[in-house]
This record gives C-alpha cells, sequence and structure tokens, in this order.
C-alpha cells in the first residue's frame, strides 16, 4: 500500500487485535491478530506517520471471551468470530449496535479504548520513502 500511496496520501486500516484470553491466529482462513504496538510499528517501518491508532469492538470482545475459551478447549480449531452467524434482530442485536455507534463517536472524537477485537489506524504516507 505505502509503495503505490501518493506522498501526503491517507491510509485507514481495520484489523484484527489480539485480545483476552490470547489466542493464536487462525490458520484455516491465514488471518493474524495484532497487538497495538505491533500494528504501530508495521506502519511506521513502512514509512507512515500515524494520527490515530486504537482498538473498537470493545463489548464484542467481552461477548466473546467465553467462546473463545470453549474454542480452545474443542478439537475443530479456533474460533472464527469473523465468520460466526449473529441473529439480526432483538433487543441484544440493538444493543449492540448502539454501543458500536458510540464507540464510533469516541473514536472520531480521539479516544483510544484500551481493549476490543479490532485496530483501527489512521496514517499519513510521508514525503519521499517508497513511493513510485
Amino acid at each position: 500500500i505505502r509503495r503505490v500511496l501518493r506522498p501526503g496520501g491517507l491510509l485507514f486500516v481495520r484489523t484484527n487485535a489480539q485480545a483476552l484470553p490470547y489466542t493464536p491466529d487462525d490458520p484455516q482462513y491465514n488471518f493474524h491478530k495484532y497487538t497495538t504496538g505491533e500494528l504501530r510499528a508495521r506502519l511506521e517501518a513502512a514509512a507512515f506517520v500515524i494520527h490515530r491508532i486504537g482498538r473498537v469492538n470493545a463489548l464484542l470482545g467481552l461477548v466473546e471471551i467465553p467462546r473463545e475459551l470453549r474454542a480452545r478447549r474443542s478439537s475443530t480449531g479456533g474460533y472464527v468470530g469473523l465468520l460466526a452467524t449473529v441473529p439480526r434482530k432483538g433487543a441484544t442485536w440493538r444493543l449492540k449496535h448502539a454501543w458500536l455507534r458510540l464507540e464510533g463517536l469516541l473514536v472520531a472524537a480521539g479516544w483510544s479504548l484500551p481493549l476490543g477485537r479490532t485496530h483501527v489506524a489512521l496514517a499519513q504516507a510521508t514525503e519521499g520513502a517508497g513511493c513510485v
């Protein structure tokens, strides 16, 4: 991405965050769970200036802890939250979406949430390095 983004161009990243309890990367669907420090280091190493980095999906992360623990004990592999079937109606669904809207407002206002299943980052390409 850095190679093709013009100098001063903005990059918005949304990716998996390592959560509690710690769970290994998913080998079946090939996705990595980043720590905040790891994502920051990778963006900076690729010549990006980070304007904002943080976590979202905090409530979802708390709700999924029991599923992550059950998946650890099962022989079928890791729990894949991205591919889980989630009911799209009822009070729980409305509460989840209201919470996600609130998180979005907090992140837009510059808050960095201390936990969550997803990282978001806004970074800017520096002048020169890596540009075509």
